[in-house]
């Protein structure tokens, strides 16, 4: 960053690949949503290849810089770069520095994806408890939601940052009724959306869920990400067309798309 340049508040899209199938076909990127709060960096569910993204993507800071993860649940595509994060953050472990929000059971699973070793190396690994706020570095507020996925810990979350309001992101889930009120109030909402159409046997949204979800919550911007392989494959922009939903303008991401979190506004549209 150069002199005078103020510090960036963004949302930096490094992969909006869904499911395992186009997760593995690499159908887009899975590096998962690095933000930038003024000089804090924070990397929400690093997937496969989160690492290279950040280093081909993210121009004003590096892997070392980050603040800390927020991880929504234990599957692959959303923590296969955990660790290697992590071990960046503390400087191969010779640092006692970052802050993790996880599910307990990334940490107490039979099959744990956070390596012991490491978590006694990080300043704090914070465990999701509904209804419980925590502080997202210094000035900044998180609170979780639990969600329903496939027998795993799964949570959204919201946050708050003065310089940026409320913003929220939903992972992976079925749709229950309280979903949409928790994110009431939020300025720009992020949601996982893996479906086409819904399925009642996959604890993923669909794209009507979505809508839905949109039309209740009200936030002021919306963004689809996370796309299953029959969204990507028909592609995103002739399903979604960016037209405005119950007066909320809601865009499908795009690997690399940044996004201004003051302003409300899309800066870069893609960078391939």
């Amino acid at each position: 960053m150069t002199l005078n340049t103020p510090p960036p508040y963004h949302i930096h899209f490094l992969g909006t690949a869904g499911s395992r199938f186009s997760v593995f076909r690499q159908l887009r990127a899975s590096g998962g949503i690095w933000i930038s709060l003024g000089e804090e960096h924070w990397m929400i569910d690093p997937g496969p290849g989160s690492l290279v993204q950040i280093h081909q993507r993210v121009h004003h800071a590096k892997a070392e810089d980050l603040q800390g993860v927020l991880l929504t649940h234990r599957h692959m595509d959303h923590s296969s770069d955990l660790n290697v994060l992590t071990e960046a953050i503390t400087e191969g472990g010779r640092t006692a520095r970052g802050d993790l929000f996880l599910p307990e059971d990334a940490v107490f699973n039979p099959e744990p994806v956070l390596f012991g070793y490491l978590r006694e190396r990080v300043a704090q690994v914070h465990f999701w408890r509904e209804g419980t706020s925590f502080s997202l570095g210094r000035e900044g507020r998180i609170e979780g939601i639990r969600l329903i996925h496939h027998g795993v810990d799964c949570f959204g979350f919201r946050a708050y940052h003065p310089a940026t309001g409320s913003w929220g992101l939903i992972s992976d889930t079925a749709l229950f009724p309280e979903l949409p009120s928790f994110f009431t109030g939020c300025r720009i909402l992020i949601i996982n959306v893996t479906l086409q159409e819904s399925r009642n046997y996959l604890d993923h949204l669909s794209l009507e869920e979505a809508h839905h979800i949109i039309a209740q919550a009200r936030p002021e911007l919306a963004f689809i990400t996370h796309m299953g392989t029959h969204i990507l494959e028909k592609g995103p922009s002739n399903l979604i067309c960016e037209e405005t939903f119950s007066s909320v303008l809601t865009v499908p991401a795009q690997d690399g798309m940044i996004v201004d979190l003051r302003e409300q506004r899309i800066v870069q549209r893609a960078h391939f």
